[in-house]
């Protein structure tokens, strides 16, 4: 081990410790859980998710369907409230990633669970937890990428092929998924990618290696036809023109909001936006976590680069 840590955890002891940790806060979201229908992106969620119709774009196709298996394992509770209990399952299995991510990292319990907790107890997180949202699925794709990847260079450290082979295929496909569930996860995908290479360089010499990942990758994007298909049906939320191809594109690209992504380009407008980030960040922890983060980046940066 480069860093000099001591043996991993059990893992048999790390996925038991995940599965409380996940109960745990799926307890603390669901006795703060919305009640009923809430209002703008929300209830429309909501709404579309009951009736599998189309969301605003990108159309997030992939909740929508997960969001509507849910309202139909639960006839017993309103559809709504099914639906902000979705956020509340997602976010829960996100915390308990990132305990698993945490201990592999580190080979120690105990920061996986300060990891675990920090986030699922910041403000946002929390609250997003509680009601009908495409970000905690989209927190929950984004934790099990970080985790798939990890395992893959943990793998690769332990000259397991056939595990960091396995690892790679995983994160082709979450990679796939996520990108169809959110296309802002396509920046995490890239600094995966060049994670991966980082890791094993060798395997830029070796294409072989690519297919099985590639193909998972695209088999990923496959929740998309949803779109197109659930257009031609003429269900609530879907224009027309979604079920032609430059429809399709526009809407899932959400290629009418670029003006927002793109807006703060000019490097004054950038510094502003740094320092709201800093208000956003002291708003979600607390000022000591935040410095006991801080000091956790440099080390990082210090002792493991490709980390």
């Amino acid at each position: 081990d480069p860093l000099g840590r001591s043996a991993a955890p059990a893992r048999w002891l790390m996925v038991l410790a995940a599965c409380v940790i996940a109960a745990v806060f799926f307890l603390l979201y669901l006795t703060t859980l919305a009640p009923d229908v809430l209002a703008a992106d929300s209830g429309e969620l909501q709404v579309v998710a009951a009736q599998l119709g189309v969301a605003h774009p990108p159309g997030f196709p992939l909740y929508t369907i997960m969001a509507h298996a849910v309202t139909r394992l639960l006839p017993f509770v309103s559809p709504a409230y099914a639906v902000n209990l979705f956020s509340a399952v997602t976010s829960a299995l996100t915390v308990a990633v990132v305990y698993m991510t945490g201990t592999i990292i580190t080979r120690r319990h105990l920061p996986g669970l300060i990891a675990a907790v920090a986030l699922g107890t910041a403000t946002t997180f929390w609250s997003q937890a509680t009601t009908a949202n495409v970000r905690s699925l989209t927190g929950l794709f984004a934790a099990l990428i970080i985790l798939s990847l990890v395992s893959y260079r943990e793998a690769i450290s332990r000259d397991d092929a056939t595990a960091a082979g396995r690892w790679l295929v995983a994160s082709g496909l979450l990679m796939g998924l996520g990108v169809t569930h959110h296309v802002s996860l396509v920046f995490l995908v890239a600094i995966g990618l060049a994670f991966i290479v980082l890791v094993d360089r060798s395997i830029l010499r070796q294409p072989r290696r690519w297919v099985w990942p590639v193909g998972a990758a695209l088999l990923g994007l496959l929740p998309l036809l949803y779109l197109p298909f659930r257009a031609a049906a003429d269900v609530r939320g879907a224009a027309p023109d979604l079920a032609t191809w430059p429809g399709f594109i526009e809407h899932v690209l959400a290629t009418g909001f670029r003006g927002d992504l793109f807006y703060f380009t000019a490097p004054s407008d950038f510094v502003q936006r740094l320092r709201i980030m800093g208000n956003v960040l002291s708003f979600q922890f607390e000022v000591w976590l935040l410095a006991a983060m801080f000091v956790g980046l440099v080390v990082l940066l210090w002792r493991d680069r490709s980390l």
